[in-house]
């Protein structure tokens, strides 16, 4: 696939994302959801009526505006787990006063907001909503640049690969800190979207 300026494109989906049909209590004070894949499965739920109701701390933009576009009240959001922690310590008693979470996740989903909210009081009720399968493959054409959306990726990408010389452009700093245990190379892109890792890509090709 050309993407232009004579760049060609080779796609692969290494990972593979399957919904899981489970049934969650919705009368936690917060949801918690970090990623576009757990609204989708969330969707889905017989539950989606209550789970509207409750205020949501989200990871990104694209999570963002999904949330808002389908009725929900996104009380903070970031484009980060870190920045999010950030931003909910700026908020100053609104995080410090305890209180319930729903966190709707993947199977392969890290426990840094969870173990900040419980060390500030909360009980966290994390369930998981879908799971992420690697489906690895062998790349046979030298690139230039490799492109990374999730840490899972990076861990199917490496089993049958290596990056050599390229440069890996990152959808964010945690899956960055993923490649990083393969390379020194690495970028990553301004925002959290693929978009912007699309045009990060191309300024290391310019």
């Amino acid at each position: 696939m050309l993407v232009g300026g004579g760049v060609r494109l080779i796609e692969h989906d290494f990972i593979v994302v399957q919904l899981l049909p489970i049934e969650v209590v919705t009368t936690a004070d917060l949801l918690l959801i970090t990623s576009g894949n757990a609204v989708r499965s969330m969707l889905q739920m017989k539950e989606i009526e209550a789970l509207r109701r409750m205020p949501v701390l989200a990871v990104g933009a694209k999570t963002a505006a999904r949330l808002s576009k389908k009725g929900f009240q996104v009380l903070l959001w970031a484009e980060s787990a870190k920045a999010l922690i950030t931003a909910m310590l700026s908020e100053g008693n609104l995080f410090q006063k305890g209180g319930s979470v729903l966190f709707l996740k993947g199977d392969k989903a890290l426990d840094t907001l969870p173990n900040f909210l419980k060390e500030r009081g909360f009980s966290v009720d994390e369930r998981i909503v879908y799971r992420t399968v690697l489906t690895s493959k062998k790349i046979v054409d030298d690139v230039d640049v490799v492109l990374f959306c999730s840490p899972t990726a990076v861990e199917s990408f490496s089993e049958k690969n290596a990056l050599g010389r390229a440069w890996a452009v990152c959808i964010g700093e945690t899956t960055a800190a993923a490649v990083r245990k393969y390379t020194d190379r690495v970028l990553i892109s301004q925002t959290a979207c693929i978009e912007s890792v699309i045009d990060k890509m191309l300024e290391v090709l310019a």
